[in-house]
């Protein structure tokens, strides 16, 4: 890759939906952090590997800011995800079940939403209508959101709800 050549950044940020911002190859994180005034007491986290599925809480694994972009680019697109929790707990409450286990704050909700099916051992025809709802607020999480989209505060917690997803059908 050319370090001149442009690329998409997608910064993520606590409890907000990612910026896209234009960088260039050669530019490091610290660089983007910069431009885009970013609190430098956030944890630069690499993007969870979607692969692994296992039981096992996550911790994550630091992005060095001195790293250039072109290092991290899956393309032409760099995600950056900064957040101030190293990892998340995640409580997903199932009619009278509860589960929990820490997953990245890059985690995408559809890799919980996996996991907790597995956990729960959900496999009939109605494990395929269920969705993560935020726990006080009743919101659809979308399987696309990251766990650091997400509101969570300083406790570095988030409760989500396993229910029916509200797909509205149309009249015949």
């Amino acid at each position: 890759m050319n370090s001149d050549e442009p690329l998409d950044v997608l910064v993520y940020l606590p409890a907000t939906p990612p910026r896209r911002l234009t960088g260039r190859s050669s530019m490091t994180v610290d660089d983007v952090l910069r431009l885009a005034a970013i609190d430098t007491r956030l944890f630069v986290i690499a993007v969870d590997d979607d692969a692994d599925d296992t039981d096992a809480d996550l911790e994550a694994v630091l992005v060095a800011r001195e790293a250039a972009l072109h290092e991290l680019a899956r393309g032409r697109v760099v995600s950056i995800h900064c957040h101030h929790c190293h990892a998340i707990r995640v409580t997903v409450n199932y009619q009278k079940h509860t589960i929990h286990r820490k997953f990245l704050p890059s985690t995408r909700a559809q890799k919980v939403l996996h996991w907790a099916k597995r956990k729960l051992h959900l496999t009939d025809m109605d494990a395929d209508n269920l969705a993560l709802f935020l726990c006080d607020g009743g919101q659809q999480v979308r399987d696309t959101t990251h766990l650091g989209e997400l509101p969570i505060g300083h406790h570095c917690e988030v409760c989500l709800d396993l229910s029916k997803d509200h797909n509205i059908e149309g009249c015949k």
